[in-house]
């Protein structure tokens, strides 16, 4: 189907048998823009045409003879049959009509030849919309591509910002998993140091309690990447447009740190407590020692008694 070539003889004829007199400059500038605006309507829709068979020609050259036929016999470039046929491609596959009251898309219909081809970066499901959204009559070739270019950035930085979501809800989720897991194993430990701590099995205890000290650890390293992940979601928050900014932990991984926090701290006053029972159990017994060395040695005992200050006097001040 060929496109409808508008006919502006009426408009030339009327020109020719208007008096001088009776014309305006702002007569004349309207005369102007519309010629204008049938033009590059007219230079599109040719535009089209040469592509619709450029397309054709194409499929009927041998393999390897195309870009020979382009110079030789309509003197193209490969990169300007290029655009000629997408412009077909996009713009007049579907037998769009540019003119008149069929047109399907007004925007599309309006567009330069120049814009055509800047716009083909656009996905056509896209296109429209893009239009609509800009200024494109009044934007330069130049302003449309530094348009283009900035959705397509936009886009790009949107999917990253995707990822990295996603790559942070997913390390998130992992570190809860090994956090419980971690939980777990110390209520196992804790119950089964409790009983043998009643039994009175001392060996059990002992390796109990450095199990525990394990389980501790690999807690308190589930809790610090936590506690990284978080800081870097505050420092440098994901940016995604028309989303929320991810600032902070989810609410339940949040419940869950505090809680395996509260853990940590019981763990700690525990290992304190069975610490300063040692500890005083052990100066009992460095007393009774130093009463014994006194009775045979009272000399020996003195020099002790001093040792014995002086490391009380400097563990004072450590603390």
């Amino acid at each position: 189907m060929e496109h409808f070539i508008p006919d502006i003889s009426k408009e030339i004829e009327q020109y020719a048998t208007e008096t001088v007199f009776n014309r305006t400059p702002d007569m004349i500038a309207t005369e102007i823009n519309s010629i204008k605006s049938q033009t590059r309507i007219m230079v599109l829709c040719n535009s089209i045409e040469i592509g619709r068979r450029l397309v054709e020609a194409k499929e009927m050259l041998p393999h390897g003879e195309w870009g020979k036929w382009l110079e030789t016999s309509v003197d193209y470039s490969q990169s300007t049959a290029n655009n000629l046929m997408r412009i077909f491609e996009e713009y007049g596959a579907t037998q769009l009509s540019l003119f008149g009251s069929e047109a399907k898309s007004q925007a599309i219909g309006s567009l330069s030849y120049t814009q055509a081809v800047a716009l083909l970066g656009v996905p056509a499901d896209e296109r429209e919309k893009f239009i609509e959204e800009h200024d494109i009559d009044n934007m330069s070739t130049r302003e449309l591509q530094q348009a283009i270019k900035e959705r397509d950035q936009a886009i790009k930085a949107k999917e990253e910002s995707d990822k990295k979501l996603q790559d942070a809800n997913r390390a998130a989720e992992e570190l809860k998993k090994a956090q419980q897991q971690a939980k777990q194993e110390i209520d196992k430990l804790q119950t089964s140091l409790a009983e043998a701590k009643t039994a009175g099995n001392e060996d059990k205890i002992e390796k109990l309690k450095a199990e525990l000290e394990e389980a501790d650890a690999q807690l308190l390293h589930a809790n610090e990447e936590i506690d990284d992940l978080n800081k870097q979601l505050i420092s440098k928050p994901v940016d995604v447009q028309a989303a929320a900014v991810v600032d902070k932990l989810p609410e339940e991984i949040e419940n869950e740190l505090a809680e395996l926090r509260q853990l940590k701290q019981n763990r700690q006053i525990e290992k304190y407590s069975d610490c300063f029972k040692v500890l005083v159990a052990d100066f009992r017994q460095l007393l009774t020692s130093l009463a014994e060395i006194e009775q045979a040695d009272p000399g020996t005992g003195e020099k002790y008694k001093h040792a014995t200050l002086e490391l009380i006097s400097q563990m004072s001040a450590r603390l």
